[in-house]
């Protein structure tokens, strides 16, 4: 059994060779080959005598280029754990949480390095301990609702779960913000790229102006135009003249555009540097008609009048459903009888395309490194997140392969 102080280390000399050279054996230091995400070495985790969750913490010293770890199946395919933020150059404890054991499963570490580069790291050890409590796992999750021990299923807790709010609600839900938060620093610039706010804030004003543009040029023309232009040359005119909360405005690819034909936008993050871009982007391109609240805890949005429109390009589905449930009842309170929400998610068919993995580990699948979670939804599981509120569908569709779905939904009471 672990050591539930210490925990256990790994053998390092147990280790597959994928594409490596290896440099040292004191300490362990590898080149890696020059292919992007191609594994390098890969490490047994026989686990049958721990009892999860558990953290595998990787000591690394990353002396070019980028690693990346895992844990995936024997198959060396199907990940099985959420994946961690990559290592840049310097020392790092690259730690994953496994919620469940996988019989045979292996710790990989593989080379993030773009541009046909390799990766050189030394690994000092490996260790296996009990993780710490996180608000987004699913493990965290079933113990709000389960008793006794062996751990067993109360109904008494979950139907308390589901009707009425704990105490501790306001602590869980701060603890999911700063989880969300330490991913969306680092927010969508194009179809297949991401960029940290505080470097775009770096940039002059000229250089983040023409990123702006070709960001939303690809965003919304030729390829991207079944992505996301179709929608915005929906709702372009739509929302002129209108007041629109822009739930998770992130660069403000959706936001910034409807501010500059004419919507008045108030553009709500959980980043303040992130806001900090929207504000100088809306001074480069003269919207006037525009403000910025910092979203650090639902008590952030009693300051929100009523909006005409609240607006959430894939920004609610980042978290469990309890969590968004409450998030969206507390948005609801600012949104006019008779007002539209309209919000991009992900589809159950996309769900299982992938292989019906756990929440904690889809969000890694679908929006990279570091996401947290990500859970589907279709019209009924949305319509019931946003109980007691009632909404009756203008448009429920699927769109680009089973990829994305949109709802237009106008408030009833």
């Amino acid at each position: 059994m672990v050591n539930e102080t210490t925990g256990s280390a790994i053998d390092l000399t147990e280790f597959r060779k994928h594409s490596a050279t290896i440099r040292s054996t004191t300490p362990l230091t590898v080149e890696s080959g020059t292919k992007q995400w191609g594994y390098v070495l890969s490490f047994p985790l026989a686990l049958a005598d721990y009892a999860p969750p558990l953290m595998i913490a990787a000591r690394v010293t990353v002396l070019e280029g980028t690693l990346g770890a895992l844990v995936v199946a024997s198959d060396l395919k199907t990940i099985v754990a959420r994946l961690p933020p990559p290592a840049g150059p310097g020392q790092h404890c690259i730690e994953i949480v496994l919620e469940s054991l996988t019989p045979g499963s292996r710790l990989a570490l593989r080379n993030n390095t773009p541009g046909d580069r390799p990766c050189v790291f030394a690994l000092e050890g490996i260790d296996v301990r009990p993780a710490p409590p996180d608000a987004l796992s699913t493990t965290s999750l079933l113990r709000t609702v389960a008793e006794g021990n062996p751990p067993r299923l109360s109904i008494a807790k979950l139907h308390r779960a589901v009707t009425t709010p704990s105490q501790s609600d306001t602590a869980k839900d701060d603890a999911v913000f700063d989880r969300l938060r330490a991913k969306w620093s680092t927010i969508p610039a194009g179809l297949d790229n991401r960029r940290s706010s505080t470097d775009l804030l770096a940039l002059p004003a000229s250089e983040l102006q023409e990123l702006w543009l070709g960001v939303h040029r690809e965003a919304t023309t030729g390829e991207g135009f079944a992505v996301r232009g179709w929608y915005q040359t929906l709702y372009r005119d739509v929302l002129k003249g209108k007041s629109v909360l822009d739930v998770g405005s992130g660069m403000g690819i959706d936001g910034v555009e409807f501010a500059r034909h004419g919507a008045r936008v108030t553009f709500l993050d959980i980043v303040e540097s992130n806001l900090e871009v929207l504000k100088r982007l809306c001074r480069i391109f003269g919207a006037p008609d525009v403000r910025f609240v910092y979203l650090q805890n639902l008590a952030s949005l009693d300051v929100l009048p009523e909006f005409d429109v609240i607006w959430c390009q894939g920004s609610m589905i980042n978290a469990p459903f309890d969590f968004s449930a409450r998030e969206s009842a507390a948005l609801v309170r600012h949104l006019k009888p008779g007002g539209r929400w309209i919000e991009l998610a992900y589809p159950r068919e996309r769900w299982e395309r992938d292989g019906r993995p756990a929440f904690s580990v889809w969000g890694t699948m679908t929006d990279g490194e570091g996401t947290p979670w990500m859970e589907w939804y279709d019209l009924d599981r949305l319509l019931k997140r946003m109980a007691p509120a009632t909404f009756a569908p203008v448009l429920a569709l699927n769109f680009h392969d089973d990829d994305f779905n949109w709802f237009d939904l106008v408030r009833t009471s």
